[in-house]
């Protein structure tokens, strides 16, 4: 048995749960074979080809070292190797040979990739191959034929990426890309190559993606990142984010753009959905407090058809009363913007077509972007009746009750429109408010006007009471029921008959009859009109519905208090949608966290590659150019090629310079090494350096250098900081900047403060995504962000996190 260091122990394999199913059958299913080992070394899983490779099976590898499975004569290299690539805890590859299945030796490249779990490796992949032979010397491939001599396992990882990749040349043609690329945009690989980007862009888009790519090739900026769109081969729009860089030559001049697109468009459905759903519900709200304060119903018609109007940006609203014989409707009031004559008075049903009012008569919402076009209104007849009152699209819902029209309300223009499905919404919620705010407002009117002649109206009152769909009761002075509709017994899940003479404590749950009885004291003894939000369950179905109730005293002839009335309206599913609305929030804030963590991995691994790729080659390039300065060989060169080295050099270590400062910028050393103090210090000692006319301060308590927090919450914390601090030297205009760091082990507070211009009021306009970011990062570690013009003068961005720790636990 081969004796291996301390760190690959052959003791017993640590717990693991096994790969997943789906992950099993990849496994199973590969042609290559495929190891995943502790963090010492040891099998926890093998495929079938890694079993072969090494003359086993798989069940005798496990809680083995791997190691132990490669060729003695090879053994001491790759126990070095897997030594070194181990302590650098990042992915590496390493030579090692297996004894194979018979058939010989099969010397095979392995990649190793790290697990990690809260920051630490807990595995390695390990997936073998056999390494690709040297290719014959070659002329340099044309731009794009790259692809046809790369190694085999990055062509795979080309076609098998998770995104997009696109290889597109100078003039915006496509030269290859991955079926990941072809899926999204909706276009195979034929189809691309004879057009470029310009033709499957959407035309709103081209113009940005145009202008970035002329600064790429300018050489003003080395790539660019942005949310664009593109045209699907079916027509449809699919969005996209796009990270386009720029491939150049040896001697530094253009070769071809490499395209690397994500599908965000599930996200942009989400955000448009959330913002439609906002919109609702703020106008919901609004249109809420509006009709609750009135008592008239001609006011409330006023007030809901100008908001509803205003909403929607039309040139008339109307709410009209149908009469018993559904034969003509009345319009009381209506509300235009000027363009469009006024529509009140009583007109026939009939006039504006036989179809629509069979549509309106079935409880069916009217929605016609153009009545030249509809079957229903184009008839010449119906046609002059919409020319005369100058209308061309039409919205129109009737409010059916007992099986007739009651009432409708309807939106005109003068021009055709396309109604969206929000439109729609915002007018069905607005006709069931109004007509309910209206007949709650004839009930409370009727009830007032016959409170003198109680005794001779009693059974009118009833009648009144019973008619309308909402729960309505009264009680006396000692809180006995004296009335109940047939709405509220239903929901107390009694006969009505049964009630009168009852109590709350009799119907309700204890706790909650309690509450009531509270309320029915200030009414009864205080004569207050209360207004508030209840949640019963229903006694027929057993589930909860919630109630918006009006509560109020009754009086006689001469004011006093004789009992109480209410009224309650049904809202339940406003509650839902307002929960569903919180949950859709949630969703979003899950979204943008998971968003946050990619861009962290992404930059992370764009700083890996920049370290170890293109930093080792520049790194020795400009090492062989200084030894060749140095060297004899330098004064066999003529002046011309001494220059021309000299330029090299000079260009060379300019260039590692940019990448060191392109790795500052990606993955900030002091933020990883040293916590986000000392890296916000860091930051404002590099701007103090850069000679800015600014005065720079930093103020944290020194418990706080030795603090650490969460990666992601650093990570977010440190980007919000750099954003804020470029806004206000590059934008603001400050002479002065404050930064502030407060906290603990478990909240964080960073606020930074400036002497500039100030926020612009409306931060939400194009040209202010930077605040969109910032707040984007927040959401995603679920902190609180804040930005606001200060009162003397210039800009306050606040950030605070804290932990979600019970307060239990906390000191004090």
């Amino acid at each position: 048995m081969t004796s291996f260091p301390k760190l690959f122990s052959d003791a017993g394999p640590v717990p693991y749960p096994g790969p997943g199913p789906d992950v099993l059958a990849l496994s199973q299913a590969l042609a290559v074979p495929l190891c995943v080992v502790d963090a010492r070394g040891r099998v926890l899983h093998a495929n079938p080809r890694f079993a072969r490779a090494a003359g086993t099976q798989a069940p005798a590898l496990e809680g083995s070292n791997w190691l132990a499975c490669v060729c003695a004569d090879g053994q001491p290299r790759a126990i070095a190797a897997w030594i070194t690539g181990v302590a650098r805890e990042s992915a590496f590859t390493l030579e090692a040979a297996l004894p194979g299945d018979g058939a010989g030796q099969a010397a095979t490249a392995w990649q190793a990739v790290p697990v990690r779990q809260d920051g630490a490796v807990v595995r390695w992949i390990l997936l073998g191959q056999a390494p690709a032979p040297a290719p014959a010397p070659a002329p340099a491939p044309a731009a794009g034929a790259g692809d046809a001599g790369s190694p085999g396992w990055f062509r795979d990882s080309f076609e098998q990426a998770a995104v997009g990749i696109a290889h597109v040349a100078l003039d915006g043609s496509f030269l290859d890309a991955n079926e990941r690329f072809c899926a999204i945009v909706g276009h195979g690989r034929a189809a691309l190559r004879q057009g470029g980007f310009q033709r499957i862009t959407h035309p709103e888009d081209l113009g940005t993606d145009v202008a970035n790519v002329s600064a790429l090739l300018d050489g003003r900026i080395a790539h660019y990142a942005a949310e664009k769109r593109y045209v699907r081969a079916d027509g449809a729009t699919v969005w996209a984010h796009l990270t386009v860089g720029l491939v150049r030559r040896a001697d530094g001049t253009p070769d071809h753009f490499v395209s690397v697109i994500n599908d965000i468009s599930q996200r942009k459905a989400a955000e448009a959905a959330l913002a439609a759903q906002q919109r609702l519900t703020q106008f919901q709200l609004r249109l809420s407090e509006w009709v609750h304060n009135l008592s008239d119903p001609v006011a409330m018609m006023n007030a809901a058809t100008m908001a509803l109007g205003r909403h929607l940006d039309v040139a008339q609203v109307g709410f009209g009363e149908i009469n018993e014989a559904q034969t003509h409707v009345t319009v009381h009031r209506d509300w235009n913007d000027g363009s469009i004559p006024s529509v009140v008075g009583t007109w026939r049903m009939d006039d504006f077509g036989p179809a629509f009012v069979r549509d309106m008569k079935a409880g069916k919402t009217i929605v016609i972007p153009d009545v030249e076009l509809d079957a229903r209104t184009n008839a010449p007849e119906v046609l002059a009746a919409y020319a005369g009152i100058h209308t061309r699209s039409i919205l129109d819902m009737a409010l059916i009750r007992g099986g007739r029209m009651v009432a409708m309300i309807f939106v005109h223009h003068p021009r055709p429109r396309a109604w969206s499905d929000e439109d729609v919404t915002v007018l069905q919620h607005t006709c069931e408010r109004l007509w309910s705010a209206v007949e709650r407002a004839r009930a409370e009117a009727a009830l007032a006007q016959s409170e003198a002649q109680a005794r001779h109206t009693a059974g009118v009152l009833e009648d009144i009471i019973e008619s309308i769909p909402d729960p309505i009761w009264t009680k006396d002075l000692e809180g006995r029921f004296t009335l109940v509709n047939s709405a509220a017994a239903r929901v107390l899940g009694r006969p009505r008959e049964a009630l009168p003479g009852m109590y709350d404590h009799d119907l309700l749950p204890a706790a909650f009859a309690q509450v009531v009885k509270a309320q029915d004291r200030r009414i009864l003894g205080g004569g207050e009109r209360i207004a508030v939000d209840e949640t019963l369950t229903d006694a027929s179905t057993g589930q909860p519905r919630h109630f918006d109730s009006i509560k109020l005293p009754m009086r006689d002839a001469q004011g006093r208090i004789t009992g109480l009335l209410g009224v309650a309206r049904d809202v339940t599913q406003r509650k839902l949608a307002e929960m569903a609305l919180l949950q859709s929030q949630q969703e979003l804030g899950r979204l943008t966290q998971r968003l946050m963590e990619q861009e962290r991995e992404t930059t992370q691994r764009l700083a890996q590659l920049l370290h170890d790729g293109l930093g080792q080659t520049l790194g020795a390039l400009r090492l062989r150019l200084d030894i060749l300065e140095g060297s004899n060989a330098m004064q066999t060169l003529s002046e011309e090629q001494q220059r021309h080295v000299l330029v090299l050099r000079k260009l060379s270590h300019q260039a590692v310079a940019e990448v060191r400062t392109a790795l500052v910028e990606l993955r900030p050393p002091m933020l990883r090494e040293q916590g986000l103090v000392a890296a916000l210090n860091h930051k404002l000692q590099l701007r103090r350096e850069e000679g800015h006319a600014i005065t720079f301060t930093m103020a944290a308590a020194p418990g706080l250098l030795q603090l650490r927090w969460p990666d992601a919450v650093e990570y977010a914390f440190f980007m919000v900081a750099r954003e804020a601090l470029a806004n206000a030297v590059l934008h603001a205009g400050a002479s002065r900047i404050d930064c502030v760091v407060e906290g603990d082990a478990h909240w964080l507070r960073l606020r930074l403060r400036d002497n500039g211009r100030g926020v612009p009021d409306d931060l939400h306009c194009p040209g202010h995504l930077g605040v969109v970011g910032m707040r984007e990062r927040a959401l995603a570690i679920g902190a609180a962000f804040s930005i606001r013009r200060q009162p003397a003068g210039g800009t306050a961005v606040t950030l605070e996190w804290e932990s979600e720790v019970d307060d239990a636990h906390l000191p004090g």
